[in-house]
């Protein structure tokens, strides 16, 4: 037999300790383990696998606790350990696990009347890794008023920066967890939001956007230059006026969303 490696070790001890969705055993390592006390290697096992599993239905819990509120205890945990069982931890870390829960969702889709399951749940995601970013440094609120028609102009997002969208009502779910219900979720979730998530003074805040305003937030964090931004905005909503250009633009140095401003002279 060749030389079990260590990764190869823990390949099989990971195998051998979570429970399977196939109808043959995982490959066991039994011989290799000494329990201790009266334990057999496979009530070691065991025992250790009911902990691995805890735990890491504990951390989807912490995570993804809008979700778990929605589904109630019991469908909550059988979607846990079904994620649990097809996704085994690659990591120490517990709060880098759960990362592909929200695809899970979407491809399984366990309950037709909560269709929103797989959005709410990357939204929390996004919340989460959000409140572990470090805050950026953002640029001064009267940089606005050094912008010229004259030149091309791209702002960069800070780090600290989020932008979502989805078909459903995700903030207005999200903000009533842990409220009372009957099972069926108590506010009218069926209408499409957009939002942008930002921390600032080491807190994080939702602010809720119309969808001309996310198109042209949506554009510029991906690089598109102020006047391709405004230009796009214009033809897909033609009553999205300087006024309202205006208020956008406050709206974003007063969030201190924008980290840089690249301004090149037009040629």
């Amino acid at each position: 037999m060749d030389q079990l490696t260590l990764k190869h070790f823990q390949q099989l001890f990971s195998q051998a300790t979570l429970p399977s969705l196939e109808p043959e055993p995982p490959p066991t390592i039994g011989d290799l383990i000494v329990p201790g006390g009266a334990l057999t290697a496979s009530d070691a096992l065991n025992v250790y696998g009911t902990g691995v599993v805890v735990r890491l239905t504990e951390a989807l819990g912490e995570t993804f606790e809008a979700v778990w509120w929605v589904c109630g205890d019991d469908d909550f945990f059988q979607l846990a350990k079904y994620y649990i069982q097809t996704h085994p931890s690659s990591t120490y870390n517990l709060s880098h696990y759960g990362e592909t829960f929200s695809e899970m969702l979407d491809r399984l889709g366990p309950f037709p009347d909560l269709p929103f399951l797989g959005d709410l749940a990357r939204y929390e995601w996004l919340f989460k890794c959000l409140f572990h970013t470090k805050q950026h440094d953002s640029v001064a609120q009267d940089a606005l008023q050094s912008l010229t028609e004259e030149a091309t102009i791209r702002f960069h997002f800070g780090s600290a920066v989020t932008l979502f969208t989805s078909r459903y009502a995700i903030y207005d779910l999200w903000k009533l967890r842990g409220a009372e219900h009957d099972g069926t979720p108590p506010t009218a979730w069926d209408r499409p939001q957009s939002l942008v998530l930002y921390k600032k003074d080491k807190q994080i805040f939702i602010r809720e956007v119309d969808d001309a305003e996310y198109g042209i937030l949506y554009a510029l964090h991906h690089g598109a230059s102020l006047d391709a931004a405004l230009a796009s905005a214009g033809d897909a909503h033609p009553e999205f006026d300087q006024q309202r250009v205006s208020d956008l633009f406050q709206m974003m140095f007063h969030t201190g969303i924008i980290h840089h401003i690249d301004i090149q002279p037009s040629p």
